[in-house]
């Protein structure tokens, strides 16, 4: 494994101060600069890519479909490198991070990564308390749900010429979906902490827009009856307070990322409801 040229793929909509700064911590890689290709996808191209964040060794595509799946697809089509490794444009990267996923790949097919939730300057903590804490739980979505996020992600070429591109209909969740077809085919995922980029902590509400796209996309991809899927979120609102107060552990976490916890819940109930609702009123 020594020696492997990687394609980074980082998608990207309008977004250009983040992607200017995940740019900036790619420059600082400390792999040679002949080993690696950077493909950045702009999701849409009606937006113009400020040139001066741009370098050579920068590869530009567009993808009009919407999706950050369809833009990863994309530049999967182009990427030349015998590894791929993923990213996103308001992630940074850490100075090995290309070396630890290349160490790492000698070991496995897939790996994911430490993503590590930081403040920027001069924002309110208390907004970001859940982020900080609870943000991207790597370890448990590679152990115990055979997948990670795109976030942190990178894999053997061989890997995706067998099992083929990421579902590009699904809302979210479309990373998991599709490291979850590997192990299924039997590829070997592992987790590596010391493969680290770095996450801008979100607020409780930029959680809670994400929380209802991939509860839409949960519910897409169960093709379960609209109002048992429902039912089902109610039973887990029920299930939640129970859990927290007769688990140690929860308790340990405090009250505030209970209440946190419990909002993000309810942001899934509702949307749930409106789900089953909206499908109700189109079959009437």
């Amino acid at each position: 494994m020594e020696n492997q040229f990687v394609s980074l793929i980082i998608p990207t909509f309008e977004d250009w101060d983040s992607l200017s700064k995940c740019l900036e911590s790619i420059d600082n890689l400390d792999y040679p600069e002949d080993l690696f290709e950077t493909i950045v996808v702009n999701n849409n191209p009606s937006a113009v890519v400020p040139t001066e964040i741009l370098n050579e060794n920068i590869v530009l595509l567009e993808e009009q479909k919407p999706g950050s799946y369809s833009a990863r697809n994309t530049g999967l089509m182009k990427a030349k490198g015998d590894i791929i490794a993923f990213t996103d444009s308001d992630c940074k990267v850490h100075s090995d991070w290309l070396i630890e996923i290349v160490s790492a790949l000698k070991d496995c097919d897939l790996v994911g990564g430490n993503v590590k939730c930081y403040l920027e300057n001069d924002i309110n903590k208390v907004s970001r308390y859940y982020d900080l804490y609870n943000g991207f739980p790597q370890q448990y979505y590679v152990h115990k749900l055979h997948g990670s996020v795109t976030a942190n992600l990178a894999v053997r070429k061989e890997v995706l010429d067998n099992i083929g591109f990421f579902d590009s209909e699904l809302y979210s969740g479309g990373d998991i979906e599709w490291c979850q077809r590997a192990v299924k085919k039997g590829y070997n995922l592992q987790y590596n902490a010391n493969q680290i980029v770095y996450h801008p902590a979100r607020t409780l509400k930029e959680l809670g827009v994400k929380k209802r796209r991939v509860t839409g996309g949960l519910f897409l991809k169960s093709g379960m009856n609209r109002w048992i899927y429902f039912f089902k979120k109610i039973l887990s609102i029920c299930v939640f307070p129970i859990r927290y107060f007769f688990n140690p552990l929860e308790q340990k976490r405090g009250v505030r990322l209970f209440r946190d916890s419990f909002y993000l819940e309810l942001v899934a109930l509702h949307e749930s409801f409106k789900i089953a609702l909206k499908k109700t009123l189109q079959n009437k």
